[in-house]
């Protein structure tokens, strides 16, 4: 009876994680990813493997996701669709990490995309911005969890075979 139990509570514990595993929320992603901002509609950015994001419904084959970082303020516009700011000019605009251009990049958003502004750091603008990537992107973040070893039932040692 005694065995029982840890194997009970080890049950219910990968139970747990795998529900977890499942479950809506903050992610990484595996592979790097283009983005688009409807379910098979136009690409609006590229996004760096490992960056992390926030896992939200899933449609078909992909996956709504958002993303935060930090841009380069001077190289926000006006509003487009149902965002306050988006990406001006022509050439891609690098998300950072942190703000700073030694900040890891985590996406580059393309000319025109909306975004959402969060926060202002000098000419540094916090955006987020959510997008659609296919659902093998993911890195699924399960816990590694270290089963112990079961014990050895003591037994008699076998005789050996003589040949």
């Amino acid at each position: 009876m005694h065995i029982r139990r840890p194997c009970f509570a080890i049950f219910l514990a990968v139970l747990a994680d795998a529900h977890a595993a499942t479950a809506q929320g903050p992610s990484s992603l595996g592979v790097a990813s283009i983005a688009r901002g409807t379910p098979s509609g136009p690409s609006v950015a590229a996004i760096s493997a490992g960056a992390p994001i926030v896992v939200g419904s899933t449609k078909g084959g992909e996956t709504q996701v958002t993303i935060e970082g930090w841009v380069d303020g001077t190289r926000l516009g006006g509003g487009k669709d149902s965002y306050p700011a988006s990406v001006n000019g022509k050439r891609a605009l690098r998300m950072r990490a942190t703000p700073s251009k030694l900040g890891k990049v985590v996406a580059e958003l393309h000319a025109g995309v909306g975004l959402s502004t969060i926060e202002r750091k000098g000419s540094w603008t916090k955006v987020r911005r959510s997008m659609w990537i296919p659902t093998t992107a993911l890195t699924n973040r399960r816990s590694r969890m270290i089963l112990p070893r079961p014990r050895e039932e003591r037994r008699s040692p076998r005789p050996r075979r003589r040949r």
